[in-house]
This record gives C-alpha cells, sequence and structure tokens, in this order.
C-alpha cells in the first residue's frame, strides 16, 4: 500500500523508510531521492543563483507569480472555494474545519439517521454550514447533484466502495463535473488489501506500532489516549486538497487524492520506521519513560514536575554553576559527555534528589536565568487558563447555539496575508438547510416539498 518505501542511501544502502502518506491520483507524490550528504548540492545552488540573477531584469507578466493578491482574496487563502463535507466522526470533519479555517466555503452534509458526538461536533465543525440531506433516497441524490454543480472539493470518509453503490464515487462525480477534487480518508489507505477494511483510531495505532511503543516491546501494548492519528489525517487531507487546487489552478484539471490513518500513524513515526542492516534500535519506550537520559527527562520537584533539557557541554556547565549542582561538575562519574552516558541512572538519580528541594517554578526560574532550558509540565486546565496561551489566541471561549460558553482551540498555523479564521461556530445539525438549498437554485415550495418528504430536515 505504500506505507513503507525503500530507499537508496548514500550511507547505509538500501534501507526501509516510511512513504508517502497522502495520494493525489492525477498527480502523484513520489519520493525524489535519498537524503542528500552534506554540502554535497552547494555548487548547483549556487549555479541557479547565478542563473536567476542574471534573469533578474525581465519583466514579470501581468496575473504572473510576482503580482499583488487580489482584495478581495485577503479574507482567506481558499476564499471562493466551497466544500461538500460528506464526513462523519474525526479524520474527514477536521479535513473539512481546516479549509474553512483558510476561507472555504464548507458545506457539512449529514444524515438526520445517524447520531451525532455533539461535543465531538463542537470542535471539528466549526466554520461549516449544515444540512441535513437523505442520500439513499433518489431526490436526496438530486440535491446533492445541484449542489455539486457549484462545488469545488468534496470530502468524504466512507467505506471505500459505499459512495459507489449510491452513484456517488469520484468517478461518478467526475463525470458531471470533470475539475472535481475528491478526497477520501480512510485507515489503511486506498491501496493494497486492506483498504476496503472498516477502522479507526485504535486501529490505526495497533497496526502501525504506536501502541508497542507506548507500552515497550517487553510489556503489554497500551492504546495512546488521543486521537493523534485522527486529526493528523485531517490536517493531511487539506494538504493535500491544497496541492490539488494549486494544480488545478494550473491546468484546470481536477482529480482524488486520499490518505489514511494507518498512513499518518507511520509518518508521524518517522524515525521508527527507518531500518537498513546492523541497525539496532535503542530509543526509549514504555510507560516508565519520562526523558531521553538524565539530562533531557522529566524531574518532580516538592510540588510538581518540570521538564529539563540539558544536551550540550555549554549547557553542563551553565548547570553545574548553579550551587546545588557545583559538586556534580567534580565528580569523575560525570567528567565528560561519554562518562556521563555510561553512569546516566546514577546521574539521573543525584538531580532528582536535588530537584526534589525546590518548588518547580522556583527551579524554572533559577534554571533559565542560568542559560538552562527548562519549562514546567502542566495539565490541560492550567493551558486553557493560561493568559499567555490566551493572548496568543490558541485558545478561547466564545458562544456555541445549543451549548452556551464553550473552550476550544483557537489560530495556529499563521499566514500574514490570508490568516487562518475562526469562522462561524459548529451549527446545529441542519440550520443552514434552507439557506444552503435556496442558494442553490431551490424555491421556497421546493423545499416545502422535499421537507415534507423527509429528504430534507431543519428549520
Amino acid at each position: 500500500a505504500g506505507m513503507v518505501a525503500e530507499v537508496d542511501d548514500s550511507r547505509f544502502g538500501l534501507m526501509k523508510q516510511p512513504g508517502i502518506p497522502m495520494k493525489l491520483r492525477g498527480t502523484p507524490g513520489a519520493i525524489q531521492g535519498r537524503a542528500p550528504r552534506l554540502g554535497e548540492h552547494t555548487e548547483q545552488v549556487l549555479g541557479q543563483l547565478d542563473a536567476a540573477a542574471s534573469s533578474a531584469s525581465t519583466p514579470a507578466r501581468a496575473g504572473g507569480p510576482q503580482s499583488a493578491a487580489p482584495v478581495e482574496d485577503v479574507m482567506g487563502a481558499l476564499q471562493g472555494v466551497r466544500v461538500l463535507d460528506l464526513c462523519i466522526v474525526l479524520a474527514g470533519p477536521a479535513c473539512g474545519r481546516t479549509l474553512g479555517e483558510f476561507g472555504a466555503d464548507v458545506i457539512k452534509i449529514n444524515d438526520a439517521a445517524r447520531p451525532v458526538d455533539m461535543e465531538g461536533s463542537l470542535d471539528v465543525n466549526r466554520c461549516k454550514r449544515s444540512i441535513l440531506l437523505d442520500l439513499k433516497s433518489e431526490q436526496g441524490r438530486e440535491v446533492f447533484w445541484r449542489l455539486v454543480d457549484n462545488t469545488d472539493v468534496i470530502v468524504e470518509n466512507n467505506r471505500k466502495g459505499s459512495l459507489a453503490r449510491l452513484g456517488l464515487s469520484y468517478e461518478d462525480v467526475k463525470k458531471r463535473k470533470p475539475d472535481i477534487i475528491y478526497a477520501s480518508l480512510n485507515t489503511y489507505g486506498y491501496d493494497g488489501p486492506w483498504s476496503e477494511r472498516p477502522g479507526w483510531e485504535q486501529m490505526a495505532q495497533a497496526v502501525s506500532g504506536i501502541e508497542v511503543r507506548r507500552g515497550g516491546r517487553d510489556g503489554a501494548p497500551l492504546m495512546f489516549h488521543y486521537p493523534v492519528n485522527d486529526y493528523g489525517t485531517g490536517l493531511l487531507g487539506a494538504y493535500a486538497v491544497a496541492l490539488a487546487l494549486l494544480e488545478r489552478n494550473r491546468t484546470g484539471e481536477g482529480q482524488s487524492v486520499d490518505c489514511g490513518l494507518a498512513l499518518t500513524a507511520c509518518l508521524l513515526q518517522s524515525p521508527y520506521f527507518l531500518d537498513y542492516p546492523g541497525f539496532q534500535r535503542d530509543e526509549p519506550e514504555g510507560l516508565g519513560v519520562r526523558g531521553y537520559s538524565a539530562l533531557s527527562r522529566l524531574y518532580r520537584a516538592a510540588d510538581s514536575w518540570l521538564y529539563l533539557h540539558c544536551p550540550e557541554e555549554a549547557d553542563w556547565r551553565n548547570l553545574t554553576g548553579l550551587p546545588e549542582f557545583t559538586a556534580l561538575a567534580g565528580d569523575p562519574r560525570y567528567g565528560t559527555a561519554a562518562s556521563r552516558s555510561d553512569h546516566d541512572g546514577e546521574l539521573e538519580g543525584e538531580m532528582g534528589r536535588i530537584f526534589s528541594l525546590k518548588t518547580r517554578q522556583q527551579w524554572v526560574s533559577q534554571l533559565n536565568a542560568a542559560g538552562v532550558s527548562a519549562i514546567e509540565n502542566v495539565a490541560m486546565p492550567d493551558l486553557r487558563d493560561d493568559p499567555h496561551v490566551r493572548r496568543a489566541g490558541l485558545v478561547l471561549t466564545r458562544e456555541h447555539p445549543g451549548r452556551g460558553r464553550a473552550d476550544q482551540v483557537g489560530t495556529t498555523a499563521r499566514l500574514s496575508g490570508t490568516p487562518m479564521r475562526l469562522g462561524r461556530p459548529a451549527p446545529v445539525l441542519g440550520a443552514e438547510t434552507h439557506e444552503i438549498l435556496w442558494q442553490a437554485g431551490y424555491t421556497d415550495g421546493e423545499i416545502a416539498v422535499l421537507k415534507a418528504a423527509g429528504v430534507v430536515s431543519g428549520p
């Protein structure tokens, strides 16, 4: 399925590496080559600079890459792009949310017969308008096709083949709208023998080694209590859609794109997928892991936990310059980086005893002032209420229809010219049904007939 690839490395020879986690079917990505040796392309890059300088006097054509963005594009990088979001649960809706945050008009199509996790909806369905539509009915599919006529992107995360049975696959949509971008997200990707299997976050974790790493190779595997692959796949799906839109702007051609949770899990564990003859894996793993060494790990202070990162010799000198750690500098076991590594467990014990003598905040202030990296280890409520986090816009509180005031993640990626926007709060299911149908050309009378037939729902 392409989750793992072989690359002929300049140093290690033929070795295993993660494959490409998202697939653009019209313009597929490829591993363009091995990692370069340091400085390998210096002359080539400098030669290209010389070539660019010699042509710098050629004026750019109007509308070319150097032209200013039109004023109407300032509100969002994807302003003017319309998306139909047919997704459920997390990965697919996170893809639609991300597209909406950067300006796309995202219409969320829900099935009134399917229960919805409203708390989860607050998170992944902001920036969207909602319509309740029965795609299993002939009339419902007629509405869908009317919406497709003015749509740029479709995002779905049904099992492979399920929408084809309704006549709504990429090939079906392409016949009516050749330039459509059709994004599909699932658990195991769309290539290989597992592509039609059902699955979700924990199954992707199980099949990709995450749960073994969490439990430790000598212990029982344990699930990771965060849907990292769901959210990661949503982001990769949005990235793939953006690339496909870029290609369509260049050629006028649409295409299907797809990704899966298990492929995302490979990407997020890239260093652990590398393999070549003679390589021995020794990274820390399991529930007892608190860090990578005595000088890069979690320590418990008198009241709570902090993380110390002291990787370089200069950091060690700064640390042992503090009165509490001075004795360590004179201990022959810790005189060099190599000897500290040989006596890592003993050094960890010594430092743990020292850190227990003061509070976390006292240590963080003292260490940072001395040029040693240290940071408080906090719980989620502490982060949510931190005034610095609030001022940065990472977490915010706002009103949600039917839910009142609720905290949620704010802006993350920052674009100076076309910034990410929060958009509208997650809608009440079907709240914009009438508005969406009216914009698709339906009259009030036709909408009333569709509602009476149970094809659509909403106020």
